[in-house]
């Protein structure tokens, strides 16, 4: 099966569709493709944690030819091809971006983003709650899903529209580069003097949003100095006191 120029398999049940994809990347030399699955037994979302695979959300793994997109450059063209891919279905939906590749609606996580590589392809593994979400204290952000957003849609309906979205976005950034995709994700994100803390592998920092560098790495503003964070979690001030187990 195909999904525009992708190869398609979906499954019944796997452990994680990145080890699926990971394991059939030789098959696909030099191919786009997509490893789906209705369920999987022991799938992982970024740092390591555990992702929850409820029934009816979309759990998909795609295969992007090797340097076909720079692994720093690749999570802001998914996570801005997921929020347009939301919102058209619905133009005046709550949405925004977080660093580093979070979309949120009405504040609360809709989806998340592994980025893994293989010999022959980057693998980036998609989960978006389409029919229900974690209901869990010991998640490092609240989550939502489309079906609580009034967004009715099954999971083979928006990977196709997330592909149509992310096909558009490779081609401009083939075309035009990173600086027009960082400057639409950035319009999508909080604004530029926010104050933010950012919970970082050793340590904590705070300071205030000052953008993203070209190199896609966070910066954090903090008196006359700025810092490049490149791994941890960002929680806007208004919202790091509830979610401060990151």
């Amino acid at each position: 099966m195909r999904i525009n120029n992708w190869q398609w398999q979906d499954f019944e049940l796997v452990n994680s569709t990145n080890d699926t994809a990971i394991e059939n990347s030789p098959n696909f030399k030099g191919e786009h493709f997509i490893i789906s699955a209705q369920m999987q037994t022991n799938a992982r979302g970024r740092l390591g944690r555990t992702w929850q695979s409820l029934k009816g959300n979309l759990f998909a793994s795609l295969g992007l030819p090797l340097n076909e997109i720079p692994l720093n450059t690749l999570p802001f063209i998914l996570s801005l091809s997921l929020l347009k891919a939301i919102k058209s279905i619905n133009p005046n939906i709550n949405i925004t971006l977080k660093w580093p590749n979070d979309v949120l609606i009405d504040g609360k996580k809709i989806s998340g983003i592994l980025i893994e590589s293989t010999d022959y392809h980057t693998i980036a593994g998609i989960g978006v709650n389409i029919k229900t979400s974690p209901q869990n204290n010991h998640i490092s952000y609240p989550a939502t899903n489309l079906n609580d957003c009034n967004i009715k849609i099954d999971r083979y309906e928006f990977l196709q529209s997330f592909i149509k979205q992310l096909d558009s976005n490779i081609g401009r950034y083939q075309q035009s580069g990173f600086q027009k995709i960082c400057k639409e994700w950035i319009e999508n994100t909080f604004n530029t003097g926010t104050p933010i803390t950012a919970n970082l592998p050793k340590n904590t920092l705070e300071g205030t949003f000052a953008g993203i560098d070209t190199d896609g790495a966070l910066l954090l503003q903090q008196k006359n100095q700025i810092t490049k964070i490149y791994a941890g979690d960002i929680f806007y001030e208004f919202d790091k006191d509830n979610n401060s187990n990151g």
